[in-house]
């Protein structure tokens, strides 16, 4: 592999943050899946939603699946846009994918030995490699990929991908409580993090992450009835309440199958209960009512309340 080509692969290993952990992943890794396997895969899965709703998760808990490979934080849309057109094919695609979900599991989230912040190694599993056939290639990119979808020309550009790939692509609708992730989404830009002792009171500041809410919520919306493929929607208190069978709902989806061990290791992951930002941050009575009315307008968000 050319100097050229490892620096190109450098940069485009794993989105914004995976170029983080470059340094200690040392070289780049230079396997590459061949034709054959690639030509084998047959569904191609994206993930939208919201800020901090659960994508890394779950993401990385379908990259532990034997027959499946998801890359984490790799906006495939803008990656498609910046490639040269020569690189604009499946191939090259999918080594992307494969080579960010081996770093992933050899010195980011997914990793077993390196410490983060968060983990999401799922032991005895298959996160960064696979068994035999590869039928499920993905990224996660999550709230970004909602918000690159608002423009037309992006639009434009993952039919494009549709078109090259030729396979059927599936996407993930996944959601949380609104209330956490607007929480979440304020206390991130003024660089705080939850604080059972502080409650954050910045009113306006609220009510920018409420309109940021309401607008991905709404492109979302739409979303679900124009996206060239079928959406899945998966709530993040029912993956807690009842992971093996919403696991299970996510492989059916993915004409993936499970078994029992797979189920199994990837529940113990799942946490025993959601964060609950929402009181981090003082609200004022408009402001929880203005949320609670307009979550009305989308079936996703509409059973949703502070108090739940």
């Amino acid at each position: 592999m050319s100097t050229n080509y490892k620096g190109l692969l450098v940069r485009k290993l794993a989105g914004r943050k995976g170029l983080r952990r470059i340094k200690e992943y040392g070289i780049i890794n230079e396997d590459k899946l061949n034709r054959e396997l690639y030509d084998g895969v047959e569904s191609f899965l994206m993930f939208i939603g919201y800020p901090r709703s659960g994508h890394t998760l779950i993401s990385s808990l379908l990259d532990a699946h034997p027959n499946a490979i998801v890359a984490n934080e790799f906006d495939d849309i803008g990656e498609w846009q910046n490639w040269i057109p020569t690189n604009r094919n499946k191939y090259f695609l999918f080594d992307q994918l494969y080579l960010n979900s081996k770093m992933e599991a050899d010195t980011g989230y997914r990793s077993a030995t390196v410490q983060h912040r968060f983990n999401y190694s799922v032991p005895g599993q298959w996160q960064g490699t696979f068994d035999q056939k590869v039928l499920v290639m993905g990224a996660k990119k999550g709230g970004h990929t909602t918000r690159r979808l608002m423009k037309r020309e992006n639009m434009k550009l993952l039919k494009d991908i549709h078109r090259v790939l030729k396979i059927p692509m599936k996407f993930l609708h996944v959601v949380r409580n609104p209330y956490d992730n607007i929480a979440t989404m304020m206390l991130r830009d003024l660089k705080k993090r939850p604080d059972a002792e502080e409650k954050i009171n910045d009113p306006d500041n609220l009510d920018n992450q409420i309109a940021k809410y309401m607008s991905l919520a709404a492109r979302n919306n739409q979303l679900t009835k124009v996206l060239p493929g079928d959406v899945h929607e998966i709530h993040s208190s029912e993956l807690i309440k009842e992971p093996k069978k919403t696991l299970l709902g996510i492989c059916q989806f993915l004409h993936l199958s499970c078994d029992q061990k797979y189920i199994e290791d990837c529940s113990k992951r799942i946490y025993p209960e959601a964060s609950k930002t929402r009181y981090n941050v003082i609200w004022t009575d408009q402001q929880r009512e203005t949320v609670r009315k307009k979550l009305q307008r989308f079936q996703s968000t509409r059973g949703y309340g502070f108090d739940d």
